[in-house]
């Protein structure tokens, strides 16, 4: 529903909530999900990323994308997010192709080089989970290293929830930000 999403009251409604009733450190909030949950993810860190009064730090996605169609993109922001994408590369509900726009997008705010397309990237190998092989996950060179870039592709296209991989990876990810710069930016 692009800008006139529920998903934004709702995520707004929350971000205040948990504002009022715990402390937590407003650098280091994080969108992690799964499908359609990857998506949302992938829409938050768009809109919310570097948003003075509910920012969104990184995003970590499983099997999602950004929206093509024009009438469903949100208003994003020009700040730049952390992301963290792992998907099987032959999934035809949704396709590595269509998570590229986000990977890109982030890329170019990121301030990338060479270029900020996946395709013309260059990469690190990033070993980032035990349950999966250490070639699997790779960083993107060349990226603001305060907003780490990481895509792991796995084979396959049964849209598995791999949790296993999925969680660990996640939690490596996110404990990133645990120090240094990276719990004031």
């Amino acid at each position: 529903e692009g800008a006139d999403s529920i998903d934004w009251v709702f995520y707004e409604n929350l971000y205040d909530r948990l504002n009022a009733d715990l402390c937590f450190n407003r650098n280091r909030v994080f969108s992690l999900g799964k499908r359609s949950g990857a998506q949302l993810s992938n829409e938050l860190g768009c809109k919310y990323a570097g948003d003075s009064l509910r920012p969104i730090r990184g995003v970590g996605v499983n099997q999602g994308a950004l929206p093509r169609d024009p009438a469903y993109v949100p208003t994003c922001s020009m700040a730049p997010v952390a992301g963290l994408w792992l998907h099987e590369a032959d999934d035809p509900t949704w396709p590595f192709s269509d998570a590229k726009l986000a990977i890109d997008r982030a890329m170019t705010l990121a301030s990338c080089s060479p270029g900020s397309s996946f395709d013309t990237a260059t990469f690190e190998n990033f070993p980032i989970s035990r349950a999966l092989p250490d070639d699997t996950c790779r960083r993107i060179e060349g990226c603001d290293p305060l907003y780490p870039l990481v895509v792991c592709l796995r084979p396959g296209n049964q849209q598995g929830s791999n949790d296993v991989q999925v969680n660990s990876s996640f939690s490596t990810f996110v404990k990133l930000f645990s120090a240094g710069s990276m719990l004031t930016q």
